[in-house]
């Protein structure tokens, strides 16, 4: 991909995220509650930018493509960051990852946002197989995932350790054929 592409929904705009968003992106990522299953939260600045230089390579590289989420008709200020990691271009495979400012759950933000990255991943990027893997505790994430069709196939029991504790963690994947376009 030559240049950065850019996704609207009815109410959404995915756009990248560039150095400037980095205090948008702490003042999300760094709530603890929200971010609990999400590697946990940030703890300066210093961590916000050095994710946004991480994606930015992502990019670069092909490896992955994260858009920040802004909300049409309000600021250009980003509430969420939702893309693909690890993807494998060899086997059109790619990991989906979505992360919503806690004031806008409930609002079907992140189903509006994850049919439009969906649809880009299947119709621009070629890819058959999408894949995430939320923590089983992640009930919200979980559900999610089911309302967008995709199959709980397994899980990794154990996998995370998190504040002393273990976690499991779900295997769900969406393929081309079953996507609902």
């Amino acid at each position: 991909m030559e240049s950065f592409p850019i996704l609207e929904t009815d109410r959404l705009r995915l756009r990248q995220i560039v150095e400037s968003d980095a205090e948008d992106l702490y003042s999300f990522r760094s709530d603890a509650e929200a971010e609990r299953f999400n590697g946990g939260p940030m703890k300066s600045m210093a961590d916000s930018i050095k994710l946004i230089g991480e994606l930015e390579k992502g990019f670069e590289e092909g490896t992955g493509l994260h858009w920040g989420l802004t909300i049409l008709g309000r600021e250009d200020r980003i509430v969420g960051l939702f893309g693909f990691s690890h993807t494998a271009r060899l086997h059109h495979r790619s990991e989906v990852g979505y992360d919503l400012a806690r004031p806008f759950w409930g609002n079907g933000y992140a189903f509006e946002a994850m049919q439009a990255i969906l649809q880009f991943g299947f119709s621009k990027m070629d890819l058959n197989r999408i894949y995430a893997v939320p923590y089983t505790a992640n009930l919200r994430s979980m559900k999610l995932l089911d309302r967008l069709g995709f199959t709980l196939e397994g899980i990794h029991r154990q996998e995370h350790l998190l504040d002393g504790k273990f976690y499991d963690e779900s295997i769900y994947s969406l393929l081309r054929t079953e996507f609902n376009w």
